[in-house]
């Protein structure tokens, strides 16, 4: 809201301005010569020619101070008319160097600025006698008609919350305003003025902050009490309201303090830098530009706390969702990878922590974690068939996400790296960082946080030993580097640092990995103890490996040195197979998985050609097809899910059947 207010008074007052110069330049452009023709006065509005008071004739003659409030303009908006009666009358300034002209131009459009901020502010100041004095005999006699409150004081009060004080205190700023436009050639500066009532703007932060419970208060009180309902409506439809509602007026102090940045800037653009004015306007437009900063930092935080609200009224449980300090940075579905599907899940971003949560109903959610964005990372896979994923990895838990396209995944990407680093700011936590710079997979890391487990999906065979899963031969993670591995691989139980006490399943590797980092921090090292122990750690995993032949394990299939992996689909033996293929060294690797250590089979690409496909396959797009084809070789036929993937693939081929 704050963003979108400033947007539209800045167009507003730059227009305004644009309109102030053009108009300004015209009449003093004509004062260089001698003329003799009078100005023409310029046209009125339509509602200045039905009698109306014109806003802007802030002449030299001032404002009184004992001007009723009730009879100025009420104008929405204000724009120049021109000059007044007596400054619209001819100059002679021919006795004037080019230089002297030119400051008296400057003094003229100072003047005008300055008239500009009371007039603005005189209107600004009708709107507050509107709202606080006319709105408030309107419910008092309509009270009086019914013979009991329309609306109860405490109520009203809460709908009208700091209007008096901002009357009182714009009043007083009005007052010394005018005072200084009717004395202008005596005291030609306005901007100690704001500085000595700077300190009381903080009272708009205040006006800001509670404006949407005000809103609310309104809404409800038209609900409540029918007759109040009544007497607000037809004060809108009164003249005096001028076709604005009771909610539009009450923005006016919103819009009030980016109209006096605006106001001020351009004054100390005008003002020479020696001018006795200009350290006081310079010091008048720091407070107000804190004052609006504050303002927008306060209607944040207030939209922030709303958003608290809802979420905490949205979660079952007895979760606390509003916490000192805390804010909501990001929210949004994302798919999570469990072992067997992708599962819809709901995550919000605060800025101390990632909040994981289950859709339980209709706009419901249930809290399955709090990860703490302490120590937590966020990792990229390399393969393009994962572009939307992204992983989590903290002491706590950790997982895959994907996102519903590659730019919300760089976008939730974005906001988690930024949110972890200001967190490790805050504790200015440089340790952390110097540790989490290390090498990821370690043997000094293992167990100390919790591994991402890769989806049963994408495995079809042990991770260490390669044997192939079955219905009998199941499946099993090791929690301590997420691999999945087979029964006769997993047999040993270890308790990890971020499980607790308790003894959980982990493969062999990293059995016997954490059982030398323990090793090695009892038993000194230098009788070649360390050696001997790793010797025997490969040993045991070379012996758990079955027989197979050495080219289709030298490559896996997540290799990270490759030309280019990822899914194909290809024609074998009569019908379409879908597969991971990994093209590295020339040579074509297949796996029937993403994360398969052992390939099934390998194609040696030198020799081959690549070629588009013109006939068959007629359910295909061509753009789709191509062929690996070689001289007494029946061609191997692929087929990509988008062209631009198929035309990937084939230059990677080129380049891979020829020796460069």
């Amino acid at each position: 809201m704050a963003e979108g207010l400033q947007k539209e008074m800045h167009q507003v007052l730059v227009e305004r301005q644009k309109r102030l110069l053009q108009t300004l330049d015209i009449e003093l452009s004509g004062q260089h010569g001698a003329e003799t023709e009078p100005k023409q006065e310029p046209e009125r509005t339509s509602a200045m020619a039905e009698g109306e008071e014109d806003p802007l004739q802030l002449s030299a003659a001032g404002v009184s101070r004992k001007d009723n409030p009730s009879t100025l303009s009420t104008a929405s908006e204000v724009s120049w008319q021109g000059s007044s009666g007596d400054e619209s009358e001819s100059e002679d300034l021919s006795h004037l160097t080019t230089e002297e002209s030119q400051q008296h131009r400057k003094k003229k459009k100072l003047f005008y600025i300055a008239r500009e901020i009371a007039t603005s502010e005189k209107v600004f100041v009708d709107a507050l006698h509107l709202l606080n004095v006319d709105l408030r005999n309107a419910i008092h006699k309509a009270s009086c008609r019914k013979g009991y409150p329309i609306i109860p004081e405490e109520v009203l009060e809460q709908v009208l919350k700091h209007l008096p004080q901002l009357q009182a205190l714009n009043e007083r700023l009005l007052t010394d305003l005018c005072d200084r436009v009717e004395n202008w050639e005596n005291n030609p500066r306005i901007a100690d003025i704001l500085v000595r009532i700077g300190p009381f703007l903080k009272l708009y932060s205040s006006y800001i902050v509670d404006f949407e419970p005000m809103t609310v208060a309104l809404e409800e009180a038209r609900r409540k009490y029918p007759d109040f309902a009544l007497v607000s409506r037809e004060f809108e439809r009164s003249p005096r309201c001028k076709q604005l509602t009771i909610e539009q007026y009450m923005l006016k102090p919103i819009q009030r303090i980016p109209q006096y940045r605006l106001l001020l800037q351009d004054y100390v653009d005008h003002l020479a830098t020696d001018a006795e004015d200009y350290q006081d306007a310079c010091q008048a437009l720091r407070i107000v530009s804190q004052v609006a900063n504050h303002a927008n930092e306060s209607m944040k935080l207030g939209d922030n706390f709303s958003k608290l609200i809802s979420l905490q009224n949205r979660i079952q449980g007895n979760y606390e969702v509003i916490k000192p300090g805390r804010i909501i940075i990001r929210e949004g579905e994302l798919m999570k990878a469990s072992r067997k599907i992708m599962q819809p899940r709901w995550f919000v971003l605060f800025s101390d922590s990632l909040l994981y949560l289950t859709p339980v109903q209709q706009g419901y959610y249930r809290v399955n974690y709090e990860l703490p964005l302490s120590g937590m990372k966020v990792m990229v896979p390399q393969q393009p068939d994962y572009q939307n994923e992204f992983s989590i990895i903290t002491t706590k838990r950790s997982f895959i996400l994907s996102a519903s396209s590659s730019e919300e995944r760089e976008m939730w990407i974005a906001a988690l790296n930024e949110a972890i680093e200001d967190t490790i700011n805050r504790k200015c936590s440089f340790l952390l960082l110097q540790k989490e710079g290390g090498e990821k997979g370690s043997s000094s890391e293992l167990g100390k946080e919790a591994p991402v487990w890769i989806p049963d999906r994408r495995v079809t065979m042990c991770q260490l030993c390669t044997s192939e899963f079955t219905f009998t031969h199941r499946r099993h993670h090791c929690r301590a580097c997420g691999k999945v591995i087979c029964s006769a691989c997993s047999c040993n139980r270890m308790a990890l640092h971020y499980v607790g006490t308790k003894p959980v399943r982990v493969c062999d590797e990293c059995y016997y990995s954490l059982r030398l980092s323990v090793s090695r921090s009892h038993v000194q090292t230098g009788f070649g103890l360390e050696n001997q122990s790793s010797k025997q750690l490969q040993e045991h995993a070379n012996m758990k490996r079955r027989n197979t032949r050495g080219i289709l394990q030298e490559v896996a299939a997540n290799d990270q040195g490759s030309l280019l992996s990822g899914y194909l689909h290809q024609w074998w033996k009569g019908a379409w197979k879908r597969r991971w293929f990994v093209v590295k060294d020339h040579v074509l690797y297949v796996y029937r998985a993403s994360e398969d250590v052992c390939a099934s089979r390998t194609v040696p690409l030198l020799g081959y050609q690549v070629r588009p496909i013109h006939k068959g396959f007629d359910d295909i797009p061509r753009e789709h097809l191509f062929e690996l084809a070689h001289s007494g070789i029946n061609s191997l036929v692929f087929y990509a899910d988008s062209a631009s993937l198929a035309e990937q693939w084939r230059k990677a081929m080129e380049q891979a059947t020829t020796l460069s």
